[in-house]
């Protein structure tokens, strides 16, 4: 069995990259054949068993190839998957929404990136015609593409194991806190939740203590 994994560039260091390589782990160990196509050619760590092209290679497929389209957003040809032989599976990442920048940027830079999602869930209609399932790496994903008609919708989370190492300053323990909260600091995205969040919490606990832990840009942060 061939597995194709179509991308618009691997990457050893972003979620989206840590499941197609995730996924090709998985691929191999079943002694599938695992390869990737990719808009921007590979550049990275070698990657064991895998077989990597670009579009202009010239690939001939069959009807028992299995093809995985990662998707967040506009950047690979959809044309390309779309007109493929063999069975097609929508792999979902989500799209930023526009608004999360609104007030952070210009309003120029802000229009393209409305044009940018508006184009993508075009994207997504279309690719709801053609495609046989739609993996959806959480729940929210998946109630995203409620409004489109894909045939099946699963949620798979990413495939990747992380270790968990978790580095606080000596002074600054977690015991005994009320509320901490541990992941990727990726500010202009996520900063309305975890004051959402907290804003919550004071409603059960009127004099709650915070830990924010912040991993890969902040170490610690609170």
């Amino acid at each position: 069995m061939r597995i194709f994994q179509h991308l618009d560039e691997l990457k050893d260091s972003d979620g989206v990259g840590n499941d197609a390589i995730g996924m090709h782990t998985i691929f191999n160990s079943l002694g599938w054949d695992s390869n990737f196509i990719t808009r921007i050619p590979r550049r990275g760590n070698n990657l064991a068993n895998a077989n990597f092209y670009t579009l202009s290679d010239s690939i001939k497929m069959n009807t028992n190839d299995i093809h995985i389209l990662h998707y967040g957003g506009q950047g690979y040809p959809i044309s390309n998957f779309i007109n493929l032989a063999g069975k097609k599976i929508f792999r979902f990442h989500n799209i930023t929404p526009a608004d999360y920048f609104k007030n952070t940027t210009t309003p120029e830079i802000y229009a393209s990136m409305f044009r940018f999602e508006s184009l993508s869930y075009l994207e997504i209609a279309t690719l709801s015609i053609v495609s046989d399932a739609a993996w959806c790496d959480s729940p929210f994903n998946a109630y995203t593409l409620q409004s489109f008609n894909f045939k099946k919708t699963e949620i798979l989370p990413i495939c990747k194991k992380y270790n968990m190492k978790l580095h606080v300053p000596y002074n600054k323990k977690l015991n005994g806190d009320n509320a901490a909260m541990i992941g990727v600091c990726a500010y202009l995205k996520y900063k309305d939740t975890e004051l959402n969040q907290f804003n919550d919490y004071d409603k059960i606990d009127r004099n709650p203590k915070y830990k924010l832990v912040w991993y890969n840009i902040f170490s610690a942060w609170v």
